[in-house]
């Protein structure tokens, strides 16, 4: 087992254990968006944002390993560049502390698409496509940010 909780030869679980923490971390935005609760949307959104942004990131650097020709690469390229259009419009929305919870779910249901594609052309590739250092270094920094990742404490 690594930090992921999952078995070492399982880099999509791992992926997929991430996404499902995102989510879980987005949830609780949303949350104390409807409650009214500022200061912990606040908190929750920056623990998102974080979380999300350090996902994405790794993606891309296994992206950078996919093969040039891989259709669903540049597919996911795209969605990554419009989710993180995404987060830059509502970071501004909570620097004034306007964030909206249609816009939220929006974005929670863009992440719940996103998530079909990445296992479909990502996770199921990276498992068999990467090499073994690839794998093994991609599979510690995911249970860092996994690790790393804990949704901000109820008040």
């Amino acid at each position: 087992m690594d930090g992921s909780g999952c078995t070492r030869a399982s880099l999509r679980e791992g992926f997929l254990a991430e996404h499902a923490s995102i989510v879980a971390l987005l949830n609780a935005v949303i949350g104390a968006v409807g409650a009214g609760d500022d200061a912990r949307a606040a908190e929750a959104w920056r623990a998102f944002a974080s979380g999300l942004l350090a996902h994405l990131d790794a993606e891309d650097g296994l992206l950078v390993s996919a093969p040039p020709q891989e259709r669903g690469a540049r597919i996911l390229v795209h969605e990554h560049r419009f989710i993180r259009g995404c987060v830059s419009e509502l970071e501004r929305a909570a620097g004034r502390r306007a964030l909206s919870r249609r816009a939220l779910e929006n974005l929670r249901d863009v992440l719940s698409a996103h998530l079909r594609n990445d296992d479909r052309f990502l996770y199921t590739w990276a498992e068999d496509g990467l090499g073994e250092r690839l794998r093994e270094a991609a599979l510690a920094a995911l249970g860092a940010r996994l690790a790393a990742m804990s949704p901000p404490p109820a008040r």
